[in-house]
């Protein structure tokens, strides 16, 4: 719970294959990436799913919380630099989560996971380094966690399952260290069944 460098909502796929909306055209859509200015103290960022019957209403929105509730009547200052962008926002060479994959999993109502990571941290790591992976669920358990090198990109493939037992919603958190120096950025997803 401390302040980030930054945080925002990325528009990664610029294909248009990807989306096949011409009215919409999603591949062009901009990144907003917020640089938190001087010190926010603790806090999280929270990334919310809008409830939406309609695929035309822009639902998924990011905001920070700071760790200590705001009081009513109080006045607040958080100076903050909004960068709006195509390309991916800094990130210092942190390696990134290219690709997401999940289905079922063969063992009862559990879901499959398999992520990518790719980048330069991954690619620079010593032949002897030994990442570890930290992944979490807030309901629901998670099995089989593997982090294993993926000699085709240079990166590293992370893969779990999860068990929702009787979860109607589960926010997954993934990330790769080496100590307590993050190698990866934090893929969040939320499963819903």
């Amino acid at each position: 719970n401390q302040q980030p460098d930054g945080f925002g909502l990325v528009q990664r796929s610029r294909e248009q294959s990807d989306f096949q909306d011409f009215e919409a055209q999603y591949e062009r859509r901009p990144s907003a990436w917020v640089v938190p200015q001087g010190d926010w103290g603790a806090g999280s960022v929270e990334l919310v799913e809008i409830p939406s019957g309609r695929e035309t209403n822009d639902n998924i929105v990011a905001f920070w919380r700071p760790a200590q509730p705001l009081k009513a009547k109080g006045e607040y200052s958080f100076t903050y630099r909004l960068h709006w962008t195509a390309a991916t926002p800094p990130g210092e060479g942190i390696a990134q989560i290219v690709d997401t994959r999940s289905g079922a999993s063969g063992q009862d109502k559990s879901r499959l996971f398999v992520l990518e990571a790719a980048g330069d941290k991954l690619k620079q790591l010593p032949a002897d380094a030994k990442p570890q992976l930290e992944a979490s669920a807030d309901q629901g358990k998670l099995l089989n966690q593997v982090l294993i090198p993926n000699p085709e990109t240079g990166g590293w493939r992370i893969s779990f399952e999860l068990a929702p037992e009787s979860a109607k919603a589960v926010e997954l958190r993934a990330q790769i260290k080496l100590g307590d120096t993050p190698l990866t950025e934090i893929w969040t997803y939320r499963w819903t069944p």
